[in-house]
């Protein structure tokens, strides 16, 4: 079994995550195995099948993530918050912080990882997570993963499966002097403003996907620059 990217007359078959498209070979048999089908197009299966014949391309179908739904339906009464008078309103981000969260499957930094597309390579650690769109404004939700051979991968978040045990210690991830001039200014996080997502580090200024600065947040919108 060989994981093989796809080409085209020696050029590379992006997939909708402007990604490379790979796929699993297997010489024993000659089959091959499609794997994250909602980001392969049609175009791109049927060079595939040209190459090999349709008899031996085969697309794995998606298995769900999370525990399985019980069919028992319960009846929750849920309580009223409490209003608070005359309290002074506070800027909450827990909400921005869940939906992040939500939005990559509650991965973090430094988590071990194996991403499906790469089994080969084995466990990694996670360096960096971002939010990638393209041109037609989808987004994927993509994660840098390090391996012990300072390769490094960008996976979709739903590709990965997290290691048991606890989080190790980041042992090849940053050197050591990046380590010392880094600081908590330096980290920026994902808030939604208006209906949009933006970047904000702790001083609430604020950048777009692409990290291009606006402006700062006041809590309710951005006082963008120059307007």
């Amino acid at each position: 079994m060989t994981s093989r990217f796809l080409k085209d007359n020696g050029a590379f078959i992006k997939g909708l995550n402007e990604k490379n498209l790979r796929y699993i070979y297997y010489k024993d048999t000659g089959k091959v195995l499609v794997k994250f089908r909602k980001n392969w197009s049609n175009n791109a299966i049927n060079l595939l099948e040209d190459c090999y014949g349709k008899d031996l391309v085969e697309i794995e179908k998606s298995k769900p993530r999370g525990r399985p739904k019980k069919t028992e339906n319960r009846l929750v009464k849920r309580k009223e918050p409490v209003k608070l008078k005359n309290s002074i309103a506070v800027n909450d981000s827990s909400d921005e912080e869940n939906d992040t969260d939500r939005n990559f499957l509650n991965f973090k930094i430094n988590d071990r990882v194996k991403c499906q597309e790469y089994e080969e390579l084995g466990f990694g650690i996670i360096c960096k997570l971002e939010v990638y769109v393209n041109d037609e404004g989808n987004s994927y939700f993509n994660a840098h993963v390090k391996y012990e051979n300072d390769e490094v991968e960008i996976c979709g978040v739903e590709s990965l499966k997290r290691a048991r045990g606890r989080r190790p210690k980041p042992k090849f991830i940053e050197e050591k002097n990046q380590v010392e001039g880094n600081s908590d200014e330096d980290k920026l996080s994902l808030i939604k403003i208006e209906g949009e997502l933006y970047l904000i580090d702790c001083k609430n200024e604020v950048y777009d996907l692409d990290s291009t600065y606006l402006g700062w947040y006041d809590g309710e919108k951005i006082k963008r620059v120059n307007v």
